[in-house]
């Protein structure tokens, strides 16, 4: 919910950390609610509801993750990222190492979810934004000049060497 809305408050930090990843699908496209709305009023909302997989398939899933080779440098990479957090001057809680956790375990699922056995520092980086923004708590300095979470990430960790191949 947006926090602006009446009712709704800002998760304390110990919370927020707790989340894996603060992602945003949108809205739908305006044929699919219609197609919601034609649903909701013929009463087939759950209708057609159907699983999508089972626990033998989501076990195997995860094991497949769990196997994905992190190399020593990707790991020095996620380290630098989670300590960039820390030491950044609009930053006033940087990530806790649950947040280098992850960036760790979503970057094994991505290579996974690519058909590889091994992460990439490409992996880490396409996560860094959805696994780390929501974990930070900027300074009343930052939050006064307009800036986001997202933005005093990316200023953070903009200038932490990325391993090579």
């Amino acid at each position: 919910n947006p926090v602006d809305m009446d009712g709704t408050y800002p998760l304390p930090e110990a919370q927020l950390d707790r989340f894996m990843m603060r992602i945003s699908v949108g809205y739908p496209n305006p044929a699919a609610e219609i197609q919601i709305l034609k649903n909701a009023h013929e009463g087939r909302l759950l209708e057609d509801l159907r699983a999508v997989s089972n626990v033998e398939e989501i076990s195997g899933m995860i094991k497949a993750a769990g196997g994905v080779h992190i190399a020593d440098s990707v790991m020095t990479y996620i380290v630098g990222l989670i300590t960039a957090t820390r030491v950044s001057p609009g930053v006033r809680l940087g990530s806790s190492p649950r947040g280098g956790l992850a960036l760790m375990g979503t970057a094994r699922v991505r290579a996974a979810s690519r058909g590889r056995h091994y992460v990439t520092p490409e992996d880490v980086a396409a996560l860094i934004q959805p696994v780390l923004a929501h974990r930070l708590v900027l300074t009343p300095e930052a939050i006064a000049g307009g800036s986001t979470a997202e933005q005093v990430l990316g200023e953070a960790t903009r200038g932490v060497p990325v391993p090579q191949a």
